[in-house]
């Protein structure tokens, strides 16, 4: 018994055979351009700002939202002791501040 193969004399399933012009950038991410000298420096300076301003936004949003989710715990918390979760989000706000800097200094 023959079984029929999707797999083609030279070929595999699954790879893209043809050349440079089917790479694309990461999900989110817009490609490069395809220019050279000041102006393609430009474009890639003006696409770096962006993605840098978009970080530090991202960031932002996500500390208030575990600043807030922190106040919540340490409210519903006994005087002298903080939950597990507390420490968690204290970890969590603490890493994300230390991002942020990063994306602020550059």
């Amino acid at each position: 018994m023959l079984l029929a193969s999707p797999v083609v004399a030279g070929q595999s399933a699954g790879v893209n055979q043809a050349g440079p012009e089917y790479l694309h950038a990461p999900a989110g991410m817009s490609s490069m351009p395809q220019q050279s000298g000041p102006q393609a420096a430009s474009a890639v300076d003006q696409m770096r700002q962006a993605e840098q301003r978009r970080r530090i936004l991202a960031d932002t949003a996500k500390l208030v939202e575990l600043s807030n989710q922190l106040k919540v715990e340490v409210d519903r918390s006994a005087k002298d002791q903080l939950s597990l979760e507390a420490l968690r989000k204290a970890s969590e706000i603490e890493k994300t501040a230390h991002d942020l800097k990063g994306w602020l200094k550059n």
